[in-house]
């Protein structure tokens, strides 16, 4: 469920951002999954997902596929 009401200080980008994340399903995202999605660049995303994560809406998470880790994020619950 989308929640009603921007948080104080968050940016209507990062809002919208959050709404999508929330909206989608998903149980976590990368920078590069959301650049499909929006217009930003990578540079704008990482500022969105650093917003998110003060206002506490989002979390860092890291996943492990075989040698590598990837870095995500998942929406708090």
């Amino acid at each position: 469920m989308i929640p009603s009401g921007v948080p104080a200080g968050l940016s209507a980008r990062s809002y919208g951002v959050y709404c999508y994340m929330v909206a989608s399903g998903a149980d976590w995202f990368t920078v590069s999954s959301l650049m499909e999605v929006f217009s930003d660049r990578r540079d704008g995303l990482n500022t969105t997902m650093s917003e998110l994560i003060r206002a506490g809406l989002i979390a860092s998470v890291e996943r492990r596929e075989k040698n590598l880790v990837r870095r995500g994020y998942r929406v708090v619950s």
